[in-house]
């Protein structure tokens, strides 16, 4: 068996070391950010005491859903603080789904419609991918569409026939 030098054994076990010791290294978790941010929301909100905005209940947002949109039947499927969702079906087939959530802790949210040149009367809107188009209504209540088949023009409409203007009252 060939003598391998001993230079060269230092150098080929420097390279496993070094490669061992990279892999050993510990990494920030993966949702270090947002556990941060959720953190600073939580002692903002504690320091503000009793005047700290309370969400708002679910059920009072169920009023601003259209029973039918599109020729599609409401089905409320989610209600929870500050959270009412509804699918539109027609025929067996999804048409849209809606929901309505109170964004008041929720600055991330906010954020999307700060460069918004689009409006529906006086409210912001925003896009996310193809599918979703929402409004900001009194920068904390955030309605928002998701269908696979209507267009953004077809979307923005359909939140046109909400009254934004009576949520803003909330």
């Amino acid at each position: 068996m060939p003598k391998i030098p001993s230079s060269m054994l230092a150098a080929l076990l420097s390279a496993t070391l070094l490669l061992a010791s990279a892999g050993c290294k510990k990494d920030e978790p993966q949702f270090a950010d947002a556990a941060a941010a959720a953190e600073k929301k939580l002692e903002e909100k504690k320091a503000l005491g009793e005047n700290a905005p309370k969400e708002i209940e679910g059920k009072k947002l169920n009023a601003f859903f259209p029973e039918e949109l599109e020729g599609g039947k409401r089905t409320f499927t989610t209600e929870k603080p500050g959270y009412v969702e509804a699918k539109y079906a027609k025929d067996g087939k999804d048409v849209c789904v809606l929901t309505i959530a109170d964004i008041v802790d929720n600055a991330d949210s906010k954020d999307k419609y700060a460069k918004s040149t689009e409006k529906i009367g006086e409210f912001p809107v925003a896009t996310f991918g193809k599918k979703q188009t929402m409004v900001l209504v009194k920068d904390r209540y955030q309605a928002k569409i998701i269908s696979d088949t209507l267009t953004h023009e077809q979307r923005k409409a359909i939140l046109e026939k909400i009254d934004l203007k009576k949520i803003a009252t909330l």
